[in-house]
This record gives structure tokens, C-alpha cells and sequence, in this order.
């Protein structure tokens, strides 16, 4: 006996046999709208994954910069003077955690870096691609903060990229601001 099941669209009763024979068309529906699904939850994963990639270190930005008051600048201190802010060195970690809960166990991976003169192999969130030209000396002399950019990086429990660094998003920024929007301005 087949399964029938009852819908009402505009209001009156329509019905479907569930166990007819599937058609090519049918399959081909069927098939298409599975990899369609497939495709879309591999996307999502791995944009999460690019986001919040897994560290070597469990890094709390805000146990930092919210409880501790504690600057970026302070480890990332390349941030006024060069393109990149620099992620902080194992000597930067070291300096602080040799006196700051030196048994946690994250904290003591840093001590087993240090400990083999290695620097800790951090996961870049942000990178730009090689052909624009950005600095963020350029960025923090004309007034911008890092949460312009980066966004609520400093509140979160898990380091994972807060924006998207998009031509739009530096477009709009540099149109509010006034910047140049000239290409050569950005681009090699």
C-alpha cells in the first residue's frame, strides 16, 4: 500500500504517493539538491574553521584586554612601526607568564617553547594577499583603532577572525574617511 501525504496549498487538499517509482528527472532533482547541501555545509566548515582555526596555544584575547586592561600594543608591538603588528614572540609570553599563572596548562607551553629557543607557531588570522600594499603604521598615524579593522578581537574568549577584509569594506572605509581610492593607492 503506498504512503500518501496531504498538503494544502491555497487551501485545498492535494495528495502525493510517496512510494511512486522515482524518474530520471526525479533523481536528477534529488541528486542536485544533495550535493547542493553537501557543497553548502563544506563552505560553512570550513569558513568557521578559517575563522577560528585551532592554535597551539588556547589564546583568550579578552582575559587579556578586558580583565587585564592590557594594551594590544604590548605584544603585538609592530603595530605602529611596520605593515604587519606582528604576532607577539615567545620571549613576549615568556615575560609576563613567568610570573602569571605559570601552572596553567597553556601557559605552560609556552615555557616548553621558550624552553627549546622555538618560536610558537601561531595561525594567522589576518593576511593580506601579496599584491595589496597595506601597512598598519600608515593606519594607526591617521587616527584608526584596532577595533576598525579587526572588530571585537580583544573581547573574545577564542582568537578567531572578527571581519573580513574585503576591497568593499577598505573602499567604504576610505570614502568615509577620505582617503585615496586611487588603485595605486592599494595595489601593486
Amino acid at each position: 500500500m503506498a504512503f500518501l501525504y496531504t498538503l494544502t496549498a491555497r487551501g485545498e487538499p492535494k495528495t502525493f504517493d510517496c512510494e511512486a517509482p522515482m524518474t530520471k528527472a526525479k533523481a536528477s532533482v534529488l541528486a542536485s539538491f544533495s550535493l547542493l547541501l553537501f557543497g553548502a555545509l563544506a563552505v560553512g566548515f570550513a569558513r568557521r574553521t578559517a575563522r577560528a582555526p585551532e592554535q597551539p596555544i588556547a589564546f583568550n584575547h579578552k582575559s587579556h584586554t578586558i580583565d587585564r586592561k592590557i594594551d594590544c600594543s604590548n605584544c603585538h608591538e609592530y603595530y605602529n612601526q611596520q605593515a604587519a603588528a606582528g604576532i607577539p614572540s615567545v620571549r613576549t609570553c615568556y615575560t609576563c607568564h613567568s610570573r602569571v599563572q605559570t601552572n596553567n596548562s597553556e601557559v605552560k607551553k609556552i615555557f616548553a617553547y621558550y624552553e627549546k629557543k622555538q618560536e610558537i607557531p601561531w595561525i594567522r588570522l589576518y593576511q593580506m594577499p601579496d599584491h595589496v600594499l597595506f601597512t598598519h603604521k600608515r593606519h594607526i598615524k591617521v587616527g584608526l583603532t584596532c577595533r576598525e579593522c579587526h572588530g571585537n578581537i580583544g573581547e573574545s574568549a577564542v582568537a578567531k577572525r572578527e571581519v573580513d577584509h574585503t576591497m568593499g569594506r577598505c573602499m567604504k572605509c576610505h570614502e568615509a574617511k577620505g582617503a585615496s581610492i586611487d588603485c595605486l593607492t592599494c595595489h601593486r
